[in-house]
């Protein structure tokens, strides 16, 4: 049994569907008998003594997974990759992307002058990531050191949730085994990674507490991305349970 915490999970929780799906049981409370963790934390920051407690006797998931800040990514993006999407404001002369530093948020502004820097924002370079006149980007799935599910959008505007149309791809086999290199250095071993690419790939957000939103499940392939991430997931679970005896 998997216990969540220390947040709820979301009735649209992607890890809820692939448990229900798998029939893997889960439970929130400290009380049940529980033999794995999963680090659900909603916190950009995390340091939760419970859960580093936790890490001692049990395997968990993304346990290591302490700050999904966009700062944070920033920093080891340039330590895996050796180059970052980070600008300073105040002095770059070029179209560039103002966003929170919070995960998951699409409230990013495209400046085309300096500006004075704000706290509470990071700045990234705008990415050239146009292709017939629609902004691409690609969303991966990790599971436990495995790139098993990556999918290429295409979409009206920078920061866009709804795609207008979107198909299966395969990165090229560098440039996974660097996206890997990078969730081993955030400690994230069930997440999702927003990624965009011109003649380089960034890493722009990473979730690790992801969603399904209601409009994904008339996707191509939706249903086999689910039968596959939910067969990944379950056998990361039983191999955490082997290890655990």
């Amino acid at each position: 049994m998997i216990l969540f915490y220390p947040t709820k999970l979301k009735g649209y929780a992607r890890v809820k569907i692939l448990c229900d799906r798998a029939g893997i049981q889960y439970t929130e409370s400290l009380d049940d008998p529980f033999t794995i963790v999963f680090n659900h934390d909603y916190a950009i920051y995390r340091n939760n003594p419970v859960i580093q407690k936790l890490r001692k006797d049990y395997p968990t998931i993304n346990g290591r997974c302490e700050d999904v800040s966009k700062d944070k990514v920033n920093r080891v993006h340039l330590d895996v990759f050796g180059y970052d999407m980070a600008i300073d404001p105040e002095t770059y002369t070029g179209a560039y992307v103002r966003k929170t530093n919070l995960q998951g948020d699409k409230s990013g502004r495209v400046f085309q002058s300096p500006q004075k820097r704000q706290s509470g924002y990071v700045y990234h370079k705008l990415i050239n990531n146009v292709d017939g006149g629609l902004r691409v980007d690609y969303r991966v799935h990790v599971i436990n050191g495995e790139i098993v599910w990556t999918r290429k959008k295409w979409k009206r505007k920078i920061i866009d949730s709804h795609p207008l149309r979107s198909e299966i791809v395969n990165l090229e086999v560098s440039e996974q085994k660097k996206i890997l290199e990078f969730c081993e250095a955030m400690g994230v071993d069930f997440g999702e990674l927003d990624v965009l690419k011109d003649d380089k790939i960034y890493i722009v957000d990473v979730n690790d507490i992801p969603g399904i939103l209601q409009e994904m499940i008339n996707w191509p392939r939706f249903k086999e991305e689910m039968e596959i991430l939910t067969d990944k997931f379950k056998d990361y679970i039983d191999s955490l349970e082997v290890k655990k005896l």
